[in-house]
């Protein structure tokens, strides 16, 4: 997750906005390139994608915790640990 947010951070050091008068009001307005949007884009769906897993994967270790708490079998928690993890990944 570090080398995926390092990744983004590294991205978006280098976009910057473009500039250019309202035609009406001549306020600066600050507009967006295609290649600035479209990072924006991938950089969303990675996040989600990110923060799906994690949430996922917390609900799971939680499961199993309570699962193991409860007088669970050993063997069931082993079985339900392989299988969120192939749910998860």
């Amino acid at each position: 997750m570090e080398k995926v947010l390092n990744g983004i951070n590294e991205a978006w050091l280098d976009m910057n906005f473009d500039h250019e008068k309202h035609p009406h009001t001549g306020i600066t307005m600050l507009r967006a390139s295609e290649e600035l949007i479209e990072t924006l884009e991938e950089n969303q769906v990675r996040d989600w994608l990110i923060i799906r897993r994690t949430r996922l994967a917390l609900v799971t270790v939680l499961h199993l915790i309570t699962y193991a708490t409860n007088g669970g079998s050993a063997e069931g928690t082993v079985y339900r640990l392989c299988f969120c993890f192939f749910v998860v990944y």
